[in-house]
């Protein structure tokens, strides 16, 4: 896969990088490996969600399941992108306190 096509929240697995070796490039990896499986699957649940709605035939209890199924779906996206922004800041935080002091004059 081309570098320029990746996100910047991707992680990276190529040879040869130590990401992995500090604690934020551990955590920026996780962050982008969650965000890689968990957002596919709530968008697949919101089209699940959708799909039960439209074949619903009107019945009351299986809407009701449906619109469920959409506003959990959606509200588990909003979790996962907050996490996400939440991990990204505590990856910046680590990396800021770990550098070693400006040397004074």
């Amino acid at each position: 896969m081309d570098s320029h096509l990746k996100p910047g929240f991707a992680p990276s697995f190529t040879a040869g990088t130590n990401n992995s070796s500090s604690i934020t490039g551990t955590i920026q990896v996780i962050a982008g490996s969650l965000i890689y499986v968990a957002g596919p699957i709530a968008v697949l649940m919101i089209a699940i969600g959708g799909f039960r709605y439209v074949t619903s035939r009107g019945d009351s209890t299986q809407m009701e399941n449906a619109k469920k199924t959409i506003l959990y779906a959606i509200i588990g996206l909003v979790v996962i992108i907050i996490s996400w922004a939440i991990a990204v800041n505590i990856a910046l935080i680590f990396s800021t306190t770990n550098q070693p002091a400006a040397p004074t004059k």
